[in-house]
């Protein structure tokens, strides 16, 4: 804003007439002219700089929160198999509907299940008992909090940037419109 102005503000003395409305009988009331004309077109840059800059906060926050939506999602998922994870021993088989297709389902049964099979990563899976399955599920579950407090973070950050760009933009509006009106 105060660049804009200086920069505007150096411009010689015959460019700033040329662009001038009023015709002027000396240097002072064409530099006060000069400087209102200034002003209103550095005000009008920053006003354009700061509602382009406040428009793309409002992405990056609406971004960062879809991300920490889908984080907690997930997380809500880790627990939800943990739980299960936690009954399965409980008993030695368990009666369940196996899914054969999207909408068909058939009567069936689960046996061993102390015995899970784990997911590595690369499409490598390993067999491995409850408890050693809940170990690997928190392991993973406190990384993803990590991300959470890291995105969480994040948006608190870009929230703070957009509520110091509204108060700019606000008091800039302030200032046009008891300086010009």
């Amino acid at each position: 804003h105060e660049v804009a102005n200086v920069r505007l503000r150096s411009l010689p003395p015959a460019l700033g007439r040329s662009y001038g409305k009023y015709p002027s009988s000396s240097s002072d009331d064409e530099a006060k002219h000069f400087s209102v004309v200034s002003h209103t077109i550095a005000r009008a840059m920053a006003t354009d700089d700061l509602s382009f800059l406040s428009d793309r906060v409002r992405r990056a926050l609406s971004a960062d929160e879809q991300v920490l939506a889908q984080l907690r999602r997930f997380d809500d998922e880790y627990a939800d198999v943990q739980r299960v994870v936690r009954e399965l021993p409980e008993k030695t088989s368990h009666d369940i509907m196996v899914p054969f297709t999207d909408v068909a389902f058939f009567p069936g049964r689960l046996i061993h299940t102390n015995e899970l099979t784990v997911l590595l990563g690369s499409d490598l899976y390993v067999e491995r008992s409850a408890s050693q399955t809940l170990e690997i599920i928190e392991r993973r579950r406190e990384m993803l909090r990590e991300k959470i407090r890291g995105a969480d973070a994040g948006v608190e950050a870009m929230g703070a940037r957009l509520g110091a760009l509204d108060a700019v933009a606000a008091a800039d509006g302030e200032d046009a419109s008891t300086s010009g009106g």
